[in-house]
């Protein structure tokens, strides 16, 4: 389960409350299937974050997309549409990264 507070973002594990990222408020999130690799979308008052599970606990990823995102949605192929209230709707991409 996780918890999106204006505090930042945590997942619950045991009863408990985990912390995963302190950044000042989440809005909610969304699960995202990245080419097999399961991600989890958050909005954020500053940004769209990205977030995982690994070896049971959940990590923030490093990167993000830049506004303020209560609302987005997720579409097949990387899409992400997010509505802002005063600078409209618009759409982002995502770019699979190379490693190594």
């Amino acid at each position: 389960m996780l918890v999106a507070h204006a505090s930042g973002a945590y997942y619950v594990d045991n009863g408990e409350a985990v912390l995963i990222d302190n950044s000042i408020g989440y809005w909610g999130f969304q699960a995202y299937d990245r080419g097999g690799r399961k991600q989890i979308i958050a909005g954020t008052y500053n940004s769209i974050a990205f977030l995982e599970e690994m070896n049971g606990a959940v990590k923030k990823s490093p990167g993000g997309i830049s506004s303020e995102s209560a609302r987005f949605v997720v579409q097949c192929d990387g899409v992400i549409w997010i509505g802002h209230p005063y600078r409209g709707v618009f759409g982002c991409c995502l770019m699979q990264r190379e490693v190594g």
